[in-house]
């Protein structure tokens, strides 16, 4: 016999309760979302790694080209080393404006870049390690008269006396070993007592930009007496090698002879120097400025005609990083060149 048909019951429309196949409906639409969810989070995840991967490609890329950059301005540093040697074994007698290595820059193309060296004259200042002398066991003793010929140096070029005076005070109170600070002048008790307390360097100055350190030094007057004054590695007064000297330079011989001629004379004692430059410091002394000068010796031994420190600039460049070094160079007896300090960087 056959099983009678029994319809199914149709649902409670008035309980409020969903059919099955709603149900079902609503879970496919639940998952649909989670899989999206999903979908995008693991999008943003792959993007992030992505990115991370990219910078860390960039970065590598970069150091890799730092890296060899570094390398190129040790090899710059080498090559103008070897330029200066050649010259110094050329022209050994004197040193002149004219040299082709001080009037232009040595250009050096290498692979992927290039290298331009520019060289200067470093003893073209006034020598700060030069206002103290050595007093046995590498301590310094502030320097007779040393401090006049900055102070007539830096009012020849347009500061006030006062401050040039109190400048030179303040050098030799930094590079001396007492704890005595001389009039106008500061010791570890004051630096000690700044908001950031810091002592005296206690030895000579590594580098110029130490004056930044100084009592009361403004930024004003730190760049102004930058342009007369530097730091080399000698507790002596630099020579100063009147060929190299510029119009700009004639401070430095109103300086030199403590103010015993006018600026306008210094002027004109650089722009009367003969083609090629002086071939003998006597022929310096002739000139007519000096005429009524009384040079004592200790002063006519500090004029030369060529140059003992020089410095040199490189600026290198290697697939988009640039990096500038700059050398300082002591060229000794026989032409012998030296290495004496080395700073990776733009200047201070």
């Amino acid at each position: 016999m056959s099983r009678p048909i029994v319809p199914h019951a149709p649902a409670d429309r008035g309980s409020g309760r969903p059919s099955s196949s709603a149900f079902r409906s609503g879970q496919k639409g639940a998952a649909l979302i989670v899989v999206l969810l999903l979908a995008a989070t693991l999008s943003f995840v792959a993007l992030a790694i992505s990115e991370r991967t990219v910078l860390a490609a960039q970065r590598a890329v970069h150091a890799r080209a730092r890296a060899e950059a570094l390398w190129r301005a040790f090899g710059a540093e080498a090559l103008a080393a070897a330029a200066l040697a050649a010259a110094a074994r050329e022209t050994p007698e004197r040193m002149t404006l004219d040299e082709p290595w001080i009037e232009r820059p040595i250009e050096v193309p290498m692979e992927g870049g290039r290298a331009v060296i520019w060289f200067a004259d470093a003893g073209r200042c006034f020598n700060l390690n030069g206002l103290v002398r050595a007093d046995g066991d590498q301590l310094y003793v502030a320097r007779e008269g040393a401090g006049e010929e900055l102070a007539a140096l830096l009012d020849a070029a347009g500061a006030g006396a006062g401050e040039a005076a109190r400048l030179a005070v303040l050098v030799q109170d930094w590079i001396d070993a007492d704890s005595l600070s001389a009039p106008q002048g500061a010791e570890d008790g004051y630096y000690l007592g700044l908001p950031v307390p810091y002592r005296t360097g206690g030895t000579l100055l590594a580098d110029e930009t130490e004056m930044r350190a100084l009592a009361d030094m403004t930024p004003e007057f730190y760049a102004f007496v930058r342009r007369y004054a530097c730091a080399l590695p000698t507790p002596e007064p630099s020579p100063l090698n009147v060929n190299m000297l510029r119009a700009e330079d004639a401070p430095l011989l109103v300086g030199l002879l403590k103010g015993a001629i006018s600026l306008a004379a210094a002027q004109d004692v650089v722009a009367d120097r003969p083609p090629g430059g002086y071939g003998a410091v006597d022929e310096f002394w002739s000139h007519r400025a000096f005429e009524d000068v009384d040079a004592t010796q200790d002063v006519r031994n500090r004029v030369a005609i060529t140059s003992r420190y020089i410095a040199a600039r490189a600026e290198i460049e290697y697939e988009g990083v640039a990096r500038e070094a700059r050398m300082l160079f002591e060229i000794g007896e026989g032409g012998r060149v030296r290495l004496l300090r080395r700073r990776l960087g733009p200047d201070a």
